[in-house]
């Protein structure tokens, strides 16, 4: 089974969280990047960066043939029982 490594902890339950909704993650983009995201709103493409990044998330879980998740099974998990994602190769 898969566990998520989350930013400084090693494991986290997901039985807090609500579905479906939208969450908030934090990530940092060169300038350079921020600005042809912004490029491509402007042209009418998207109609936010949000928007962008959940498309091109999208396509490169598509593109690397990742399988779903049963978001239904990980909320139900006790707080021993958490799943696990490697984020990063450490």
């Amino acid at each position: 089974m898969v566990r998520p490594v989350l930013y400084g902890r090693k494991r986290r339950s997901f039985s807090h969280l609500e579905t479906p909704r939208n969450y908030i993650v934090c990530v940092k983009f060169p300038l350079d990047m921020i600005m042809k995201l912004n490029w491509l709103i402007e042209k009418g493409y998207f109609t936010s960066r949000s928007e962008a990044i959940r498309e091109a998330i999208r396509n490169l879980l598509k593109e690397y043939n990742v399988p779903d998740i049963n978001i239904e099974e990980m909320m139900n998990l006790s707080e021993r029982q958490t799943i696990e994602i490697n984020l990063h190769e450490e």
